[in-house]
């Protein structure tokens, strides 16, 4: 795997904050350089796309600067697929949400992860995001592409994951389990 360009949309500071704490973390691990592009809006994603080799964007954020929050992930998500670029979705929402659940429809049908936090209140917003969960999720959805190999979802395609954690591993990537299995591609649990 080459070095890689990540885009990653987030419109929210604290969830900012914490993204680069797991990037800080993580990205040493891996045996390629990844260079970040942080963008805020939609307009600003549209943008940084043209540049980015993969993508990881929240769900919720606003169109333009000083915009209100409106679920343009979606929208990152259609012109990633369309240029052919891995992008996962990242949410502190629950998939079946009031807010969420339309999202969730949509990437089934797309075949876009969407990592999000379960809660017993449907609706609860969740303090953290999943962001080491997507991290190698959009690892392993990069690679299956960069294979030819399709993956809908990487916690349930254990088959199509074999081969994708034997080149991980040959590659010297550290495994989101702590080594490369098809179960590794568990990411239903938390961190």
């Amino acid at each position: 795997m080459k070095n890689l360009n990540l885009l990653i949309v987030e419109d929210n500071p604290k969830h900012m904050a914490d993204l680069k704490i797991v990037l800080e973390q993580e990205l040493p691990k891996w045996p390629i350089q990844m260079n970040t592009t942080w963008t805020t809006t939609l307009e600003d994603a549209c943008y940084g796309l043209q540049r980015a080799d993969i993508v990881m964007s929240d769900v919720f954020f606003p169109t333009g600067s000083g915009g209100r929050e409106a679920p343009n992930g979606q929208n990152v998500a259609a012109e990633a697929l369309a240029a052919g670029k891995p992008i996962v979705l990242v949410t502190s929402t629950y998939h079946h949400g009031d807010r969420t659940e339309s999202i969730h429809e949509w990437c089934l049908e797309n075949k876009v992860t969407l990592f999000d936090c379960y809660s017993l209140n449907r609706n609860a917003e969740a303090a953290e995001k999943p962001w080491k969960r997507a991290l190698y999720g959009l690892l392993v959805v990069a690679t299956a592409q960069e294979m030819g190999i399709g993956i809908e979802h990487v916690s349930s395609e254990v088959s199509a994951c074999l081969p994708v954690s034997q080149k991980l591993a040959e590659e010297g990537f550290p495994s989101y389990k702590g080594e490369w299995t098809p179960y590794s591609f568990d990411f239903s649990q938390p961190e």
